[in-house]
């Protein structure tokens, strides 16, 4: 009898040991989980639209994609701007657009004043080959060669993607110049953008001007193409007489602000810039704009 005892207690002894061994290896788990989904979380809120983050991961491009909205444009009165190499885009007829004689490594370049405001900007189309070895001793404030591989690499990822995923956004953070913000720091709306063809994938994001500019967004949208290892941009600021700018000028002084203001995350300004990027594009007296640049890069053929 008293050996019958011994062995269910060994049972039972046996049975809590596994039982809190297990326990704890599900609150290990859990809490390493948690810390992940912690991680996670803080990176997502890097970036100024961070509920959108979970969309494009979740699905590809969001619902309301640049590439998507580009599509309801109507382009049948564009022009067609053809590069050296032969790829063609289209671009409103009231645009003038001229080759320009400043030009990155690897690259082309075609200065655009745009109608309706007079803003000027720039198509780039980049050979990867050629920029990858830049820059030029000629070339001034640009992308230096450690940084070019490492931004390459993440077109690349952003190209398989399909999508911007937390990784490549937060790698996004880590450039400016070229085909890639002024300033890293002053991003905000960033999208996943594709070719109407399918055969182009990258970005689009709204950034302050660069150093000292004040109250200066402007609008990037750039697009690589495996098949020829090229990439193409263009980049036009918004006008201050769109009606949020004018507002923001208004509420912190004029449009010289100290732009610092906008890209500081616990100031007022960045968060009136952040909470305007955040509006529906369609509320936005700028929204048929950047759809019109969207509609221009997306008809990229390469």
């Amino acid at each position: 009898m008293k050996k019958g005892i011994a062995v269910i207690w060994a049972v039972i002894i046996t049975a809590v040991i596994a039982l809190g061994a297990g326990g704890g290896a599900s609150y290990y788990y859990l809490g390493t989980q948690q810390e992940k989904d912690t991680a996670t979380e803080n990176d997502l809120k890097t970036d100024s639209n961070s509920s959108e983050v979970a969309e494009v991961e979740e699905g590809g491009a969001s619902q309301d994609s640049d590439t998507e909205v580009a599509e309801k444009v109507d382009t049948g009165d564009y022009k067609t701007l053809k590069f050296t190499s032969g790829e063609t885009l289209k671009y409103p007829a009231d645009w003038e657009v001229n080759k320009s004689n400043y030009i990155y490594s690897g690259s082309e370049s075609y200065a655009i004043n745009e109608g309706s405001k007079g803003n000027s900007g720039n198509y780039y189309l980049y050979d990867m080959k050629e920029w990858l070895k830049g820059p030029g001793p000629d070339e001034g404030y640009v992308m230096q060669k450690e940084d070019r591989a490492k931004a390459y690499q993440t077109m690349l990822e952003i190209y398989a993607d399909k999508k911007l995923s937390a990784k490549s956004r937060m790698d996004l953070n880590d450039y400016s110049l070229e085909f890639f913000s002024y300033r890293s720091d002053g991003r905000a709306d960033v999208k996943y953008i594709q070719s109407l063809d399918g055969k182009s994938r990258g970005f689009t994001m709204i950034n302050t001007g660069g150093q000292d500019a004040g109250l200066a967004l402007n609008y990037i949208a750039s697009l690589y193409n495996k098949d020829s290892d090229k990439l193409i941009q263009i980049s036009l600021p918004i006008s201050h007489d769109f009606s949020e700018i004018k507002t923001l000028a208004l509420r912190y002084g004029d449009y010289n602000m100290d732009s610092n203001e906008l890209i500081r995350i616990d100031s007022e300004a960045h968060q009136d810039f952040v909470d305007m990027m955040m509006a529906e594009r369609s509320e936005l007296s700028f929204g048929n704009f950047l759809n019109t640049i969207d509609a221009s890069i997306t008809s990229v053929k390469f």
